[in-house]
């Protein structure tokens, strides 16, 4: 239920004369009921007038530690006209309280309350609060029971704060009927869910004073509001949690891009949940249990994923990200956090022995931005000086001079490729405004020629290339050189990628199989791997070798396609296989007397698996 509709119902409820039953807040712990009263039902009780009450039942164990601690939460409201007896007894404890402080006394509390009832108090005026229902000691069946009496026989107004799971989690709740015992005191039960975009400004306000990470926060609230919802995560507690850690590890971040920053926005988020939920330990603070290598482990989970609901059925969502019990750490990571963020995950080892030890090596975060962010040198200064809104501020002589050489700079290709959108971007805001007296024609020929020649470089970076993806229409007058942008980058990764398929050959031709063998592995889920493959020539050599590197070659094909769809990821290798099927297929009806037995056993069972993974592919050649 929505919080404002819990204020109107508890507003009517207040107004109502004579009531004789209670209010029960539900809500899972962490859910923040305590805060929604402090921070909000406790004003609408003062509109109204009425003095609140709030007690906490955690931990109590009698009936008569309750009364006590009733009692001592009642004293500065006791009214002029109350009982005698309770007056006197009032003024008794307060000065004996005063008195035992001060001379640190042991009170007995017990002797100072006989003769005391709670009976003597007119509750008219009075809103008491019970919190922490489910963690209280004393038998459910006693503790309503104590509550009814002022509900019913004194109209009391009375809100109680429940996780009702827990309670009816407890056996000897089950025993003796909890819901009956509930309806003879609970007139309405209303289950709270905080409303996160209200709650967490007044997180973010305790840290108004540290100027820096409070302007943080609020600048990427939009963002912490996106990934707590879609992980489904409103314990208050843990949101708390996650907030002073990122107090800690926030300061050393502030000079990063906007794309930085949300990484480790989200990584904190994972692991902090991970922790409190339990699902993570402090003794784990050094294993990483794979979740340094989730990229490229996230592809065999998928597998795993798609194997055990049938992907092609086309469950929904929430049955493909259902945790098992069986399932590992990054298994459970990937369904929960990572199934549409995968490519937003990068793991920082200091971030996460500090969630899990509390200690902050600030000198290994360090090393951990240095290794991820690349170091910045002149020219890359010059760059992030101009390109940004600040560039209004500088002084005349010093744009002059950062225009020119930064333009120079990606004339001669300085820059890497993925700066070259945001080059043309603002260069051709100084030709509009008049800052230049180049065109944008002439400036976009520059542009071109400098990201020619920094493609030479063949340097990738698939965080940058990402970034874009995510933004493929761009801006119109940028569109022509971002085009460019996705053109080399595609270019630079086949010719990349060339090398490495080339080296494939070298090693069977060199009879390097542990080699071979985590070659395959390391390109398992990459479709260009094979398809980049001069068919004939790896052909060639692979009939020169001996049985073994045939054998292993096989072994590694097959555990290349050994799940459920990998039309969805390596298509592309359908085409070697059928020439490597013609190949096989050729030779064997050619060299009939001209090779040995095993031989030709090993290149027919080659054959058979080829022509059952092209059929496996083609079958699942399909988007996910």
């Amino acid at each position: 239920m929505h919080p404002d509709n819990i204020k109107l119902i508890l507003d009517e409820y207040l107004t109502l004369n004579n009531t004789q039953y209670a209010i029960l807040l539900n809500g899972s712990w962490g859910s923040g009921k305590t805060f929604f009263w402090k921070d909000t039902l406790i004003n609408v009780v003062e509109e109204k007038r009425l003095r609140p009450i709030y007690l906490s039942l955690n931990g109590i164990r009698s009936i008569d530690a309750l009364q006590q601690q009733l009692f001592i939460k009642l004293l500065p409201v006791i009214g002029k006209h109350e009982n005698k007896i309770f007056k006197h007894a009032t003024t008794i404890t307060t000065n004996f309280l005063n008195k035992a402080s001060k001379a640190l006394i042991k009170i007995d509390f017990s002797d100072i309350f006989k003769g005391v009832s709670l009976d003597a108090l007119n509750f008219d005026k009075i809103v008491i609060c019970f919190d922490d229902l489910e963690r209280c000691q004393i038998p459910f069946k006693e503790l309503l029971g104590f509550i009814n009496e002022f509900v019913e026989h004194k109209n009391l107004k009375c809100l109680i704060l429940a996780d009702e799971d827990k309670i009816k989690e407890i056996e000897k709740n089950k025993s003796i009927g909890y819901n009956s015992i509930k309806e003879k005191i609970i007139g309405r039960v209303l289950n709270y869910e905080p409303d996160l975009e209200t709650i967490i400004p007044h997180f973010f306000n305790r840290y108004n004073e540290n100027r820096e990470y409070f302007s943080f926060l609020k600048n990427h609230q939009e963002y912490f509001l996106l990934l707590l919802e879609e992980f489904e995560e409103k314990n208050l507690r843990i949101i708390s949690f996650i907030l002073q850690n990122l107090n800690k590890i926030i300061p050393e971040t502030l000079s990063l891009e906007e794309s930085y920053q949300k990484e480790i926005i989200l990584f904190t988020v994972i692991i902090s949940i991970e922790f409190k939920k339990g699902k993570l330990t402090s003794n784990q603070y050094q294993d990483y249990g794979e979740l340094d290598n989730m990229l490229s482990y996230s592809y065999s989970i998928m597998d795993s994923i798609t194997k055990d609901t049938n992907w092609e059925d086309n469950q929904d969502e929430k049955t493909k990200n259902t945790i098992k019990e069986e399932d590992d750490l990054p298994t459970r990571v990937y369904k929960l956090y990572l199934r549409n963020r995968i490519t937003e995950y990068h793991f920082y080892p200091c971030i996460y022995s500090y969630i899990l030890s509390g200690y902050f090596d600030q000198n290994l975060f360090k090393k951990d931005i240095d290794s991820r962010v690349p170091k910045e040198s002149k020219p890359i200064r010059d760059l992030q000086q101009l390109t940004n809104y600040n560039f209004r501020k500088l002084d005349n002589t010093i744009f002059l001079r950062l225009y020119e050489n930064v333009l120079e700079n990606a004339e001669n290709g300085i820059y890497s490729i993925y700066e070259y959108e945001r080059l043309a971007d603002f260069y051709f805001f100084f030709s509009e405004m008049k800052l230049t007296s180049l065109t944008e024609k002439e400036i976009s020929n520059k542009l071109f020629k400098g990201v020619n020649k920094a493609a030479k470089r063949k340097e990738l970076n698939d965080h940058a290339y990402r970034s874009m993806e995510r933004f493929k229409q761009g801006k119109e007058r940028t569109k022509e050189i971002r085009n460019e942008i996705f053109r080399l980058h595609e270019g630079i990764k086949l010719s990349n990628q060339k090398v490495e398929s080339n080296l494939l050959t070298s090693l069977i031709q060199s009879v390097q199989i542990s080699e071979m063998k985590e070659l395959f592995k390391k390109n398992k889920y990459n479709e260009e791997f094979l398809f980049q493959i001069d068919v004939k020539e790896i052909f060639n050599v692979l009939i020169s070798s001996d049985n073994e590197v045939i054998y292993e070659f096989n072994q590694n094909l097959i555990e290349r396609y050994n799940y459920a769809n990998p039309g969805s990821y390596i298509r592309k290798d359908i085409s070697f296989l059928k020439k490597l099927k013609d190949s096989i297929i050729s030779y064997l009806e050619n060299n009939d007397n001209g090779m040995g037995n095993l031989q030709r056993l090993n290149l027919s069972e080659l054959e058979t698996n080829v022509k059952t993974w092209i059929e496996k592919l083609a079958k699942t050649e399909f988007s996910v």
